[in-house]
């Protein structure tokens, strides 16, 4: 972009200096209180918010103006879920000090709302035309807006006015790399690095940005390996070098990768920087060759947190390399909850124990390694070919196994290819087109076309898919004979896009849900190894319906279940205090019923269902998952096919604004609010309604349909507690009803949530003569 001259850019800020409130530089932070705030930076690192905090208050008390002490104290205390103190103190700074461009750009990193923030930013600006930090959260809320030009200017202004200051140089490679603009995002990067060489997030931002621009696998390397020294408390910093050692996991970068990570051991960490460090320790020991340190790395890890998805299955195929099938055996099948009862589990832990007892004998590893196959675990049946190929070389069966996943694997990751590129505009626009590409592609790597045969089927209006019913043929049909099941469709006026996981369980399924049937199959999955480009609810994909049935992915039911039992182990010993977090004072009828500003009211829910009922956070997500996907299928049979039911899927249209993205949004809060009148699991229903609409301005159809519905939530408890005495502890009707729904009971919670799916047509127990009112506005929006 062209820049402005000198001269013009003296002559606009002497115009802007002309009127307005008085000017007033920014703070510095001199010697002394740098040196402060680096030391609480390390103990932040270290893990010790305590120590770290009293460190920041005393550059505050020595210099109250210093951004760099009061965003650090806000990010702690947001973390411990103080919002609402935050909120109040920092509103009392602007008061006492309303000339300080500091308090207001202060305030504005805490307001939910964009137009709000965005005038704090402007005002702190108006205060300071050189506050670098206000034009970088100017910066923020203009990308958030999607006006990326006014962004990168912000941007760019707030590196003029600070060079030194990190996060606007962060934020624009961020953006470039998000708007594929690769070239511009490493030349900021390398900028960016020049001229602050120890920040550890920009050296991660560019080793990505090389990767992006495919500079070079050694520069990727080098810029993760710097970000791992500078930030090893960073958990980003182990995932950015394990995805640049990907592209070259030559012996040379893997040795002076594990050299680098292993100068920290002993030292002190957040939990989930060490558990990351130990999961790309393991990553490193499982390609040098030696299983058995790999599997030692990555039980560490799971002693300081989760493993993720990928390295679940790294420590799989480490158990395997050193022999230890059984244990492999459970690492697959650890968090799959019983009522998913994988039939095939038994068959595949038999065959482990069998290799167990004999793991020299040929017949048994033959026998297990074209299980693996057909199970849908190529990587894990290419490991135990190879160990058969080690007994026997010239074993035909080991050599066909391995040539066998060496095609599927190739096949996959370009099908994933394809899809990458469709979802960027440079790929297939049409399922035609993805077939026609796939075909291609499948008769070059598998020497067969496994698209022939597939069958498209409309979801009129939202789009169409390929038939992934039981005995479908094509490509579906293809991954189905590997122990996979595979999606494969297009939005209207979308891309072609997809999903594959590992099949745990498929099963018929019948009932109904609020008095109406639904009937169809659910298939559990994990281990995903093709996901869509775009998740539901603003993030992860944790199921979807797809015609005559339901697929649920079991991973990220358990990364919710994970998430949920963080909450409860961070803040459960604290809860009271997290509970008294003060409310904002409401001034208007508005103000009490607006959603747009929840504090911690996710978390809260969380720790009323913890209360309420300890644990078994797998089966608790899953059957709340399940519940929402049921509704979906009993939608499904008030509407499809589409030519039995023309009025209402008409009248769908209409309420949607003629709009695939507005049915979808009606579609998804029908799904929900049924899910939170039928399931005993309200809390956690809430809390993932009040996730999925927290980020502003979001647009996902999951998003707009859950607004909907908690707006409409919030107007009848507010007219409950007009109507009716009930006795709510703790719950004030002068303060804002949403962000004290963690104090209604989960009956009542339940009672409303029937009352408005009765209205919405949702409820057949109560009113069994009613047609589906889609041809009328109902009160889901």
């Amino acid at each position: 972009m062209s820049r402005a001259s000198p001269a013009l850019a003296g002559l606009l800020l002497a115009f802007a200096c002309r009127a307005g409130p008085p000017r007033v530089p920014a703070v510095v932070p001199g010697p002394e209180e740098r040196a402060i705030l680096e030391r609480a930076d390390g103990l932040r690192e270290e893990g010790d918010e305590e120590a770290a905090l009293a460190h920041y208050r005393q550059a505050i008390g020595r210099s109250p103006f210093l951004v760099e002490a009061h965003r650090a104290v806000q990010e702690i205390r947001l973390d411990r879920l103080e919002k609402g103190a935050l909120l109040a103190e920092y509103g009392k700074r602007v008061e006492e000090a309303p000339e300080r461009p500091e308090p207001r750009y202060l305030l504005g990193r805490l307001l939910s709302r964009p137009q709000e923030r965005k005038r704090a930013f402007e005002e702190a600006i108006e205060r300071d035309p050189g506050f670098a930090f206000g034009h970088n959260g100017l910066a923020v809320v203009l990308r958030e807006e999607g006006d990326l030009g006014g962004a990168e200017e912000a941007y760019r202004r707030a590196i003029e006015c600070d060079p030194r200051l990190p996060e606007p140089r962060r934020g624009l490679v961020e953006m470039f790399l998000g708007d594929e603009r690769y070239r511009e995002a490493l030349d900021e990067a390398r900028e960016g690095r020049s001229a602050l060489p120890l920040d550890g997030r920009l050296a991660a931002l560019a080793s990505l940005a090389a990767q992006r621009r495919e500079s070079g696998p050694g520069e990727a390397v080098a810029h993760a390996l710097d970000a791992v020294r500078s930030a090893p408390g960073d958990p980003g910093s182990y995932a950015a070098l394990r995805l640049a050692l990907e592209k070259r996991p030559i012996e040379e970068d893997l040795l002076r990768a594990r050299l680098t990570i292993a100068r920290g051991e002993g030292k002190r960490r957040p939990p989930d920087a060490e558990a990351e460090r130990r999961e790309t320790l393991g990553w490193i020991e499982l390609r040098r060759g030696d299983p058995f340190a790999a599997t030692a790395e990555y039980r560490s890890a799971v002693r300081g947190g989760d493993l993720s998805v990928a390295s679940r299955e790294e420590l799989a195929l480490s158990l395997l390399g050193a022999g230890q099938f059984r244990e492999a055996g459970k690492v697959w099948l650890e968090g799959i909850p019983d009522s998913a009862g994988g039939e095939g589990s038994g068959a595949l832990l038999a065959a482990l124990d069998g290799c167990e007892a004999a793991p020299g004998n040929p017949e048994v590893l033959r026998a297990l390694a074209r299980l693996l196959l057909s199970t849908g675990r190529p990587r894990a049946a290419r490991r135990v070919a190879g160990r058969l190929r080690a007994l026997l070389p010239e074993d035909a069966g080991a050599l066909s196994i391995a040539t066998d996943c060496d095609r599927d694997e190739a096949f996959l990751g370009e099908l994933a290819e394809i899809l990458k590129r469709a979802a960027r505009g440079r790929g297939p626009g049409t399922l035609g087109g993805f077939l026609e590409e796939v075909g291609r592609l499948s008769r070059e790597i598998l020497g067969e076309d496994v698209a022939r045969g597939s069958r498209m089927r409309s979801y009129f209006p939202l789009g169409s898919i390929l038939d992934p019913s039981p005995g479908a043929g094509g490509l579906p049909g293809w991954f189905a004979f590997r122990g996979r099941f595979a999606v494969f469709g297009r939005r209207t006026f979308g891309s072609p896009d997809g999903i594959v996981l590992r099949t745990v369980a498929r099963r018929p399924i019948g009932g109904e849900i609020l008095g109406r049937p639904f009937q169809g199959e659910v298939v559990l999955g994990d281990s995903r190894e093709i996901s869509p480009s775009r998740g539901g609810a603003g993030g992860d994909i944790a199921g979807a319906a797809v015609f005559d049935g339901y697929f649920v992915d079991l991973d990220a039911v358990r990364g919710r279940a994970a998430e949920i039992a963080r909450v409860v182990e961070r803040h459960g010993p604290r809860r009271e205090a997290v509970f008294a977090d003060p409310l904002p004072p409401c001034r208007t009828e508005a103000d009490l019923l607006s959603i747009d500003e929840p504090l911690a009211l996710a978390e809260k829910l969380l720790l009323r269902a913890e209360e309420r009922r300890p644990g078994g956070w797998v089966e608790r997500v899953l059957e709340a998952v399940e519940v929402h996907e049921r509704a979906h299928l009993a939608d499904a049979a008030s509407l499809l096919p589409v030519g039995s039911h023309l009025l209402s899927v008409i009248g769908l249209l209409f309420r949607g604004g003629v709009s695939p993205s507005g049915v979808e949004a009606i579609l998804e809060a029908r799904a929900e609010l049924s899910t939170l009148a039928a399931c005993g699991e309200s809390e956690i229903v809430l809390a993932g309604m009040v996730g999925a609409v927290e980020s502003p301005g979001s647009r996902d159809p999951h998003a707009v349909g859950y607004r909907g519905v908690l707006e409409d939530l919030v107007r009848r408890i507010r007219d409950r507690r007009r109507s009716r005495r009930e006795d709510w502890p703790g719950f004030r009707d002068d303060r804002n009803v949403y962000q004290q729904l963690d104090l209604v009971p989960p009956a009542v919670l339940r009672e409303e949530a029937r009352a408005l799916a009765t209205e919405e047509g949702l409820c057949m127990e109560r009113r069994p003569e009613a047609p589906a009112p889609l041809l009328a506005p109902g009160p889901v929006r």
